[in-house]
């Protein structure tokens, strides 16, 4: 129990003139030698770290070829859309908008899921080639033509991504001249969807990149793929140990599955918390990430879970304010934003707690008449978090 304020005001006297009185009679107190092992450490400066997570999206929604499961031809017409879809969103115009924000904000450390990479081979028949995209390799361009110098955090000899989903279809396309396939011998073209997350780093920020590590989670949904087999989004996470002003801290990545497979996004959240996102007693952890789970509960534990190991910087800087950072429409068309579940988070570990976050890139982009009207389907976040 506290002691009164009078109990203190009037022991502080006695108990300073006591400690007077055993430094100028003891000998042996002395005063530290600034130039010896003894001297008290100079308290170190003020460091903060600016973060910032991003689901790039994909271009389009994957649910037509989750219910397909078991149809061939209805997952044949589901890949066709999907790829179409993702090609007419435009991501090279949506990476623009991306770069845009990343220059004003010019986060030191940035947390991208669905770093999508579109193929598309045609085998036989007639027509060009097919549309293909690398999601990061147009970013990394867009930031480049902005000045701005940004890598993937790499301890020389492994680079900070996670390979998930890896998915190749045949491509029954009308648009793009390829025909539905009458056998599976019979394939004019093929559409390879590669799904990553990724760890990019400012090349001017004073990171020193350590160890990178990159996983998958045990527990996994999968699907039918009628003649395809079994597919699974194979979702992982990735992360870099680094040192930041004499500050050691870990940065992961990661994307959990989504709330209608909510069992097995908990589990994938248990698994996170239980591994990669374990430190030591001395280094701190960023975990950045489209975790799926609604903030208010609304939608899966997941976020409970998750939050009763780490801390969400949202809500350290800002309470209870809403920070929506999900979904626009598939199309990325709808005028006004209709982002309802908070979902994308910066969680942290044994800092000193957070300056500032904010929501970015969550209204319409100025001007966008035609084609997509947003960067991507989620908002992203960027938090300043303050390292001990």
């Amino acid at each position: 129990m506290l002691s009164s304020r009078k109990r203190l005001l009037a022991a502080a006297p006695v108990a300073a003139l006591s400690a007077l009185l055993a430094f100028s009679g003891n000998p042996a107190v002395q005063a530290a030698d600034p130039g010896s092992s003894d001297a008290p450490a100079k308290p170190r400066k003020p460091a903060a770290l600016k973060v910032m997570t991003q689901n790039l999206y994909l271009g389009a929604s994957l649910d037509p070829a989750i219910e397909a499961q078991g149809d061939t031809v209805a997952l044949l017409q589901a890949v066709a859309g999907i790829y179409e879809t993702a090609i007419a969103s435009d991501f090279p115009a949506r990476a623009a908008v991306l770069a845009d924000t990343i220059a004003a904000e010019k986060p030191h450390v940035i947390g991208l899921q669905e770093v999508s990479k579109w193929s598309a081979l045609r085998l036989k028949g007639e027509g060009g080639a097919l549309p293909n995209v690398d999601f990061l390799t147009v970013l990394l361009d867009e930031l480049e033509e902005r000045g701005l110098s940004y890598v993937v955090a790499s301890d020389g000899e492994d680079e900070a991504v996670s390979e998930n989903a890896d998915i190749s279809a045949p491509l029954a396309s009308e648009t793009y001249g390829c025909p539905m396939p009458t056998s599976q011998t019979d394939v004019s073209c093929l559409a390879t969807l590669m799904d990553r997350d990724v760890i990019l780093v400012a090349s001017r920020a004073p990171l020193e990149i350590s160890a990178v590590r990159s996983g998958s989670f045990a527990h996994q949904e999968t699907f039918s793929g009628g003649p395809l087999g079994e597919i699974s989004f194979a979702r992982g996470w990735t992360l870099a140990d680094a040192t930041f002003k004499g500050r050691k801290v870990r940065l992961l990545d990661t994307h959990l599955e989504i709330g209608r497979f909510a069992n097995v996004q908990t589990w994938q959240g248990w698994e996170f918390v239980h591994g990669p996102a374990k430190t030591g007693p001395k280094r701190q952890l960023i975990a950045l990430g489209d975790f799926n789970s609604a903030a208010d509960g609304s939608s899966t534990v997941t976020y409970e879970l998750l939050t009763s190991y780490l801390d969400d910087t949202w809500t350290q800087a800002n309470g209870d304010a809403p920070g929506y950072t999900c979904c626009q429409n598939d199309l990325l068309s709808n005028p006004e934003s209709q982002l309802r579940e908070r979902i994308d988070l910066i969680l942290t570990k044994g800092t000193r707690g957070t300056a500032w976050a904010r929501v970015v890139g969550d209204q319409p982009v100025a001007g966008a008449s035609d084609g997509p009207r947003y960067a991507a389907d989620h908002a992203g976040v960027v938090a300043k978090v303050r390292l001990r």
